[in-house]
């Protein structure tokens, strides 16, 4: 994976070959942004310019992530060994380079994944031996939030004390969900999503260019997630939401109130439908600012709900008869929203 292969690669190239020029390449690297807006691919081309200074068969052991200086850590569970996780893993990003966490979930058959102690014990024996090569050794923690509180406190003294020449790079979605004790050794980058220009050129099978932005939005600069987007079964997803959330605002619209909710509450993507229901009232110019403040704090607290294993059922019949009842009639005011 190359600059030139890579949507938007300005966002980091300038910083990363400031870097190179200056020979400050620091220890631990902590790339911080969106899911699918390309740090992954991002931190392939780096390693590229490290692993590989001009043709020749380094360049495609980067190319095919086999290169036996270059680590990925992945999240895995207890019935896949780390070390074959990481294989997957490195199969799975070869095909498609903005793989989600979702896809490896589906990938591996696993609801749940984590970076265990296992996998960093695994990884501080490899670091003591000999490097396979005399070039730079480059560590990914890939969904670097996934690790266990247990394998960031077998990470902290190797992060701190990493053998010469050794690179460690943090992939995460969720900065907050790292200790304080890695982000503090680390170089915080953020990187920005990628734009709605460049996710237009991406957009395939949209009836019109009005379907085609909105799938842009929803995207929210992630092209993992336009993908995901673009679907069947997410194309129909987002139609029962967008007739949810329009019943929710106006109930005469929907003549079979039963059928709706029943869709949602069997879809095994329903917290998926509450994730795009708050892009959705971000568009919708016809609500109040209370209107829509009132209706996201609802959806974040159903969003708790679930992740908290209620029952589907009881929270989506809950959150709908909240905005039925609190929404539209009497119309909202801060006032009400205060009082609350």
């Amino acid at each position: 994976m190359q600059w030139e292969a890579i949507p938007e690669a300005d966002r980091v190239r300038p910083m990363w070959e400031g870097l190179l020029r200056t020979g400050r390449i620091p220890h631990a690297l902590l790339w911080v942004g969106k899911e699918g807006i390309g740090k992954t691919a991002l931190a392939w081309a780096a390693t590229h310019t490290l692993l590989c200074e001009e043709a020749n068969p380094a360049c495609q052991k980067v190319a095919h992530l086999t290169h036996p200086n270059l680590y990925l850590i992945a999240p895995t569970t207890s019935a896949i060994e780390p070390a074959e996780a990481s294989q997957r893993l490195a199969q799975a990003l070869v095909q498609n380079p903005f793989l989600s966490l979702s896809d490896f979930q589906a990938l591996l058959k696993a609801t749940t994944l984590s970076i265990g102690v296992e996998a960093i014990r695994q990884l501080l024996n490899t670091l003591l031996l000999t490097p396979a090569e005399k070039t730079w050794r480059i560590v990914w923690f890939w969904h670097a939030e996934t690790l266990t509180r247990q394998a960031a406190n077998a990470l902290l003294k190797v992060v701190e004390e990493p053998p010469n020449q050794t690179l460690f790079i943090f992939l995460t979605t969720r900065l907050e969900a790292l200790p304080v004790t890695i982000r503090s050794r680390s170089q915080v980058w953020h990187i920005a999503p990628l734009s709605e220009e460049t996710l237009l050129s991406y957009v395939e099978g949209a009836r019109d260019a009005e379907e085609a932005q909105l799938w842009v939005r929803l995207a929210e600069g992630s092209l993992s997630r336009l993908r995901q987007l673009q679907e069947p079964t997410w194309q129909e997803l987002l139609r029962t939401t967008q007739r949810w959330l329009s019943a929710c605002r106006d109930p005469h619209r929907v003549e079979d109130w039963g059928s709706l909710l029943e869709s949602l509450q069997r879809h095994p993507r329903l917290a998926e439908a509450l994730h795009l229901s708050l892009v959705l009232l971000r568009q919708q110019t016809a609500l109040s600012l209370p209107q829509q403040t009132y209706a996201m704090t609802r959806l974040l607290e159903a969003l708790d709900a679930l992740s908290a294993n209620l029952q589907p059922a009881i929270v989506l019949n809950h959150l709908t008869s909240d905005l039925l009842q609190n929404w539209k009639n009497p119309p909202l005011t801060w006032e009400f929203l205060l009082s609350g």
